[in-house]
Order: C-alpha cells, then structure tokens, then sequence
C-alpha cells in the first residue's frame, strides 16, 4: 500500500532531489511538495532549528511530513556557520569564505531530516566530509561548486550526474535513515 509524506520546503531543486530519490529506492512512499517557507529559530544548534520547522509545519499542514535543514560546518569553527550558511554566502562570497577558513579547508554538509505527525518528532542526520577549493572563478552562490567529498577529485556539483553521487549525498544518508525507520514504523 502506497503511503504518502509531504516534504515542506520552499526549494523546487531540494524536493526534486528527494523525490528522485525516494522514487528509485522507496517506491512505497509517494513524496508530495508543500513549498512554503518556516521563519527559522534563531540559534547555531541545527537540530534545535529543524525541530522547530517541522514543529511549525506540522502546525500549519497536519500532514505527516519531513522538513530538512542543511548547512556546511567549518572544522575550524565547529557550529559554523551551519544553520546560517545561506547568509554567510550572501554576505561574504566565497573570497570573504576563504579567508574565514584561513589554511584548514576541511569541512562537512549535514543535513537534518525530521519527520512530524500527531504522535511523532523524529529527527535524522546526514553528514559528508570533504574540503572546499575556493578558486577566482565566476561568482556563484552555490558551495556544492567547490565542495569536494573525501576521496573525490570531483565537485559535489560533479558528482551530481554520476553514480557515486547517492553515496555523497549527506542528504541521501539522512533520507535513507528515515526510510528505513518509517518503513519499520509503517509494518
């Protein structure tokens, strides 16, 4: 029996890549998108933000659903900037990135998946590592361009066409936990 989830995200391109995904590995599970956008909770704890999403998007749709909340996190600077990384790029480009980074280029994409109906919050974490190569190239905001997984000579972006790019996905991984955990939930 076909069950179906709402994914509240004000993303066409986030929805399409879940979507996608759960199509191919969960076609159990029909994923419709709820594009509206959450006024987050100002804090550095991403776990406490994306609760607070669903939370509110349970509040407003009373459907079950997932939210997610993604951010790259410095190995430098460990909650940074995490939950504020849409602005940071805004604010300071990736040169402005750089130099913030200084000499240790490691960092990770985490990604929270928290699923919400009546009885439930479950939250699901995701988590690639890998280094940014910041070059003088064309301005963009998108830090999928040069982020590369470990192992990989290949930008996230790159990787986006190829096989082993289910395996990077630190989305994916968070998703594939949830999968598997209302699958059991469901039975």
């Amino acid at each position: 029996m076909t069950k179906t989830i709402y994914f509240v995200t004000g993303s066409k391109d986030k929805y399409q890549d879940v979507e996608e995904y759960i199509q191919k590995t969960a076609s159990w599970l029909t994923v419709v998108q709820e594009d509206f956008d959450i006024r987050e909770v100002q804090s550095l704890n991403q776990e406490k933000v994306a609760m607070h999403k669903a939370d509110v998007a349970w509040n407003r749709i009373k459907k079950p659903l997932i939210i997610d909340d993604s951010g790259i996190f410095f190995e430098e600077y460990p909650l940074f900037p995490g939950v504020f990384t849409k602005y940071m790029v805004r604010a300071l480009g990736f040169e402005g990135l750089a130099r913030v980074l200084g000499s240790n280029n490691s960092v990770s994409f985490r990604s929270c998946i928290v699923y919400a109906d009546e009885d439930n919050r479950m939250l699901f974490r995701g988590e690639t590592k890998g280094r940014l190569e910041i070059t003088d190239g064309p301005p963009s905001e998108d830090l999928h361009e040069v982020f590369f997984p470990e192992g990989s000579d290949k930008n996230y972006q790159a990787l986006r066409e190829l096989p082993e790019f289910e395996k990077v996905n630190y989305r994916f991984r968070a998703i594939r936990q949830f999968l598997d955990w209302y699958e059991k939930k469901e039975t």
